[in-house]
């Protein structure tokens, strides 16, 4: 934390070899096997050494049954440095040379994620670290399912073992080496949640989990729905784009209202969920607006629009040429001003025949009924004799209904 070496930092520095090998000289001292340590060491740092084997314990054992005078000296004046920088704990059971391989090299932990078989007579690890591993599956590391792999050959993804010692990690240094998370997923529309424990790149274990944090869930949710879009069924996609209207027009008081806000509302608006299907809920929009701006909003941005003949109709706020209402044209005779929304938005009228089809847009109702009305006017009386057409429909009452009398009108 202040720059320097740790005391342990420090002790690694002083012993005369790379910091994993120091590493692992002075767990073994510590363990009161430094003379193993050091053994470990020579074989990795002088080659040729104890054979080719593969498995580290069979050249451990032609190294202390064959040793030149020489490289025995050598280690023993590592395990004598070790042990004067490393007092000596008495663990229950002495290490194996896996566990002290581990301490030096922790990053080449691996776990078999395949075993041999007819086709393909390797057995494949995966190191902590994220690179592959191929073991032949012949001799006395074949059954291992961990293993600590010293050295190895090749650049592919799954490197030839050349050296590796097996290793079985006990409960209790799992307990202190491994990570700990929960997984959230979504596939298909469903949440899941699992509590897996992790050594780098090894799953060590998974399991269901019934009950996860809702923060987690709630925020796993959001990130997806933000990337994927928000699951709102179509009235409330377009209350929600309403919103989005009246804020991008100068509407204060709103909350955000960007993707990856209303997916985190979304997400926690249903609490704990297990399909995404039960956040498509009608009044998600509606929540999202502060009570004492309501009415405010409604003068500011209507959901509906009224016409003149008392009938309402729903505003998109999401179309194309931007806020827009379907409304039979007989119901808006007499009005002589364009509606507006937004503050000064024209509505865009799509305005419709009797039997509900578009015949004509406008942003400006005044200026149709100049030059517009005349020519919808001739195309339509004929097609519906029931309804009133008359020539000037500003001094014609709105209404809904067919007319009873005055053929020409």
């Amino acid at each position: 934390p202040e720059g320097r070496l740790t005391p342990a930092g420090a002790r690694l520095a002083k012993l005369p070899l790379a910091p994993p090998l120091s590493a692992m000289l002075l767990a073994g001292a510590r363990a009161g096997a430094a003379k193993l340590a050091a053994d470990i060491a020579l074989l990795l740092t002088e080659r040729g050494l104890g054979g080719d084997a593969v498995d580290l314990e069979a050249r451990l054992a032609r190294l202390q049954a064959d040793c030149p005078p020489a490289a025995a000296r050598l280690a023993a004046r590592w395990a004598r440095a070790a042990e004067a920088l490393q007092p000596v704990e008495h663990p229950a059971r002495p290490p194996t040379p896996g566990e002290l391989l581990a301490v030096a090299f922790p990053e080449r932990i691996a776990r078999r994620r395949r075993a041999p078989g007819a086709r393909d007579p390797d057995a494949a690890y995966l190191m902590a670290g994220g690179r592959g591993a191929l073991l032949a599956a012949t001799g006395p590391l074949a059954a291992s399912e961990w293993l600590v792999v010293a050295d190895a050959g090749g650049t592919a993804a799954d490197a030839r073992v050349r050296l590796a010692a097996a290793f079985v990690p006990s409960p209790e240094w799992l307990e202190t080496h491994v990570a700990r998370e929960t997984r959230i997923a979504i596939d298909a529309g469903r949440v899941t949640a699992e509590a897996v424990e992790t050594l780098g790149a090894i799953t060590v274990r998974r399991a269901a989990l019934p009950d996860p944090d809702p923060a987690a869930v709630v925020a796993a949710v959001a990130a997806h729905l933000a990337a994927t879009g928000l699951p709102l069924p179509p009235a409330e996609a377009a209350a929600l784009a309403r919103l989005r209207a009246a804020a991008a027009h100068g509407f204060e008081g709103l909350p955000p209202l960007d993707d990856a806000a209303l997916a985190e509302a979304l997400a926690a608006r249903s609490g704990p969920i297990r399909r995404l299907a039960e956040l498509a809920t009608a009044g998600f929009a509606a929540s999202l607006v502060p009570p004492h701006l309501a009415r405010a909003l409604d003068r500011f941005a209507p959901a509906q629009f009224e016409t003149p003949a008392g009938s309402r109709h729903a505003i998109a706020y999401a179309a194309p040429g931007g806020p827009e209402a379907e409304v039979r044209v007989q119901a808006l005779f007499g009005l002589a001003s364009h509606p507006c929304v937004l503050g000064g938005v024209p509505l865009t009228l799509a305005l419709t025949s009797p039997a509900g089809r578009v015949i004509a847009r406008t942003r400006d109702l005044p200026g149709f009924w100049r030059t517009g009305w005349a020519e919808v006017r001739r195309d339509l009386r004929g097609r519906y004799p029931k309804h009133p057409w008359p020539e000037d429909p500003l001094a014609a009452p709105a209404t809904l209904r067919t007319r009873t009398r005055t053929p020409d009108a």
